[in-house]
């Protein structure tokens, strides 16, 4: 777990300098690791959500914006 967590938090520094379909691969990886905590650690479901809020943003600042409404309602649905 804690390896997941530190993947995690190396994602979320790289977060802030990459753009376009780099930042759209980095936050995909971090839905992955946030569904695996949730699965199989029973982490919050909150990350989940978060994660799916990042991803829609990624994907609105690449201007993909169906994907972006996907992510978004996603993260609505499960909130």
């Amino acid at each position: 777990m804690q390896d997941i967590l530190g993947k995690l938090e190396v994602y979320g520094q790289a977060a802030h300098v990459k753009v376009g379909e780099e930042l759209i691969t980095l936050r995909i990886q971090e839905l992955v690791y946030n569904k695996i905590l949730v699965q199989s650690y029973n982490s919050s479901e909150f990350r989940i959500i978060l994660s799916h809020y990042h991803l829609a943003k990624a994907y609105l600042a690449h201007q993909c914006l169906e994907q972006a409404i996907e992510h978004i309602t996603l993260a609505l649905f499960k909130n």
